[in-house]
């Protein structure tokens, strides 16, 4: 899949295909194992933000998005520092979602993001979140959402396209391995945009890749599709009372990723925004289980017990924290224990 519905940029695309280089590319991250976190990097949500740091995040973004980036020689639709981890995230999507280390390679794959904006970009700050609780309510509140203000936010939704059976901004790609098995339902009459965005500081952005598992270089608009029922669905209030009241990790991740195919939060927060597979960066605000430092369960395959929706599972083992995360040409080979602590190892942050 792809970063069709760009809205905080920095975590989810979805695709297939594996990726087996797990070198990291000259200049990649410097690792800071074995120094004290005295001084944190704090990570806001949106509104949170001042006006001018708003600005400058959206600025870092788009610096990214404008700069060359270094896998290039592996995948050919690579332009940007961006497009980077758009093609680093295709190349995983079906090793990396309905498994045991779903949240902590997003964790180490968005940090990995936010070192690019400092260094790449020199953004001072932390990546920013969506906390979708206070807009989640109602329909109006959802649209009106300070995320999608064109001024001070990513800009508004797309042109409403009537779906009429072939419009693929409302489904996911069937080339794709999860688009062989979800689609979105046609002619959505909770759907209210689905074609290019207007408005905003990525109107005239060209996504590089995709639809669908490709990382060859295919440019075109970005789409957004906001679908408040998603919203109202699975992203408001009571279910982050549910999440957080799970009483382990095995627990807490299986209700992330849905107990069915499709009904959770992490499903409902791609929907909620849309695009070409409804993409949004919103796992970011997934970090509860940090606290639980050694706590960690669920298959090392895709689609295995408990995420086996279709009535079968393939052979899998369970994750430990010894399990290794390919993080490709960005980062490299990171073992689960790497990124249980947000101030510790590598890591240096918190969340306000």
């Amino acid at each position: 899949m792809l970063w069709d519905s760009l809205l905080i940029p920095a975590l989810v695309v979805l695709g297939s295909a594996s990726d087996g280089l797990a070198r990291p590319a000259d200049g990649a991250h410097q690792s800071r194992a074995g120094a004290a976190c005295t001084d944190p990097v704090v990570r806001k949500e949106w509104r949170a933000l001042s006006s001018e740091q708003q600005s400058s995040y959206i600025d870092a973004v788009k610096c990214m998005q404008s700069t060359p980036g270094k896998t290039a020689e592996i995948y050919s639709g690579v332009k940007s520092l961006y497009d980077d981890f758009q093609a680093l995230h295709i190349s995983q999507t079906d090793n990396i979602h309905w498994v045991g280390f779903f949240l902590p390679w997003h964790r180490y794959f968005l940090w990995l993001y936010e070192q690019e904006l400092k260094t790449g970009c020199k953004y001072a700050g932390g990546v920013p979140y969506w906390n979708w609780t206070l807009d989640a309510d109602t329909n109006a509140k959802f649209l009106g959402s300070p995320v999608f203000d064109p001024v001070h936010g990513f800009g508004g939704n797309g042109k409403y396209v009537r779906d009429t059976g072939s419009n693929t901004n409302r489904r996911l790609s069937s080339s794709s391995g999860l688009g062989q098995h979800i689609a979105m339902a046609a002619d959505d009459p909770s759907a209210t945009g689905g074609g290019c965005i207007s408005d905003g500081p990525f109107a005239n952005y060209q996504v590089s890749m995709g639809p669908g598992n490709s990382t060859k270089y295919n440019p075109h608009c970005l789409v957004r599709d906001v679908n408040p029922s998603f919203a109202r669905s699975m992203l408001g209030r009571a279910e982050n009372v549910q999440l957080l009241a799970q009483p382990d990790f095995w627990h807490f991740t299986r209700r992330v990723e849905g107990a069915t195919l499709g009904n959770s939060c992490h499903s409902a927060g791609h929907g909620a925004v849309g695009g070409r597979a409804g993409e949004l960066t919103h796992d970011g605000g997934l970090k509860d289980w940090d606290a639980r430092r050694s706590d960690i369960g669920g298959p090392d395959t895709q689609f295995a017990y408990p995420y086996n929706y279709f009535g079968t599972s393939p052979a899998y083992k369970n994750v430990t924290l010894d399990f290794e995360m390919n993080l490709g040409q960005i980062g490299g080979m990171k073992k689960i224990s790497q990124a249980m602590d947000t101030m510790g190892g590598e890591f240096c942050y918190t969340y306000e």
